[in-house]
């Protein structure tokens, strides 16, 4: 693993939502626990953690292109493109392992709510130290309750950047964030026009039905998956 990348083991926060036995409705302020606790280990997503581990986000695929093998590393080498230089291989291992720790079988990500992972190397320049900070301005504002001008100098690197710069710096980490989640079928971005979210989306049919489809579906092959496996083997 990428030495930049600390790793933590976490106890799970899941347990069957009762935001599902009724009309699915989104709290205001923060979603971090709100997803962590309705979305059911397995579950195809990926997960970011903002502020070291204490704020923890999962990011449902609820509009995934086709799967195919490694699905993740594909598409990261599709959608991560710049002009000035390609990706190397090694970065983009850095993606998967931050954003995606465990897989499942049909080879998209699956949330592991005991493993998360932080960039520790956040301070490197350049256009390949970027997309996690570009991840973390769509993320910050977007499902959790912090202006990016809050996360300026701590997450995005821009504290020696004066302002306005810093302003117009911020605002393309976090285009480039929404339309980078947007491209990979992340809820809620992917079901907004190049990812950019607009006002009242917390309430509007067109992101709360996917997130609600997503998981159900969740649960209920993860209850299909516990029958399974409590059926007696027919092998003597």
């Amino acid at each position: 693993m990428n030495a930049s990348l600390a790793t933590v083991r976490i106890e799970p926060d899941a347990t069957v939502p009762e935001l599902l036995e009724r009309k699915l409705t989104l709290p205001e302020g923060g979603l971090a626990q709100t997803l962590r606790e309705a979305t059911p280990p397995g579950a195809a997503a990926m997960q970011f953690a903002l502020w070291g581990y204490d704020e923890r986000y999962v990011l449902p695929l609820t509009n995934p292109q086709p799967p195919v093998p490694d699905w993740l590393r594909y598409e990261l080498e599709q959608r991560l493109t710049f002009r000035e230089a390609p990706l190397r291989h090694k970065d983009v291992d850095r993606l998967v392992e931050l954003l995606a720790p465990a897989s499942r079988a049909d080879w998209l990500p699956a949330y592991d709510p005991f493993t998360w992972r932080v960039d520790e190397g956040l301070a490197k320049t350049g256009p390949r130290g970027q997309w996690t900070r570009c991840i973390a301005a769509a993320v910050a504002p977007d499902l959790g309750e912090h202006p990016l001008r809050e996360i300026s100098a701590s997450v995005l690197g821009l504290d020696d950047v004066e302002e306005p710069t810093a302003k117009k710096v911020r605002h393309r980490y976090r285009r480039r964030g929404r339309r980078l989640l947007h491209l990979l079928g992340v809820w809620p971005w992917t079901h907004a026009e190049s990812g950019k979210l607009p006002k009242g989306w917390r309430t509007d049919a067109r992101f709360l039905e996917p997130l609600e489809a997503f998981l159900l579906r969740a649960w209920d092959d993860r209850e299909q998956l516990a029958e399974l496996d409590a059926r007696p083997s027919a092998i003597p």
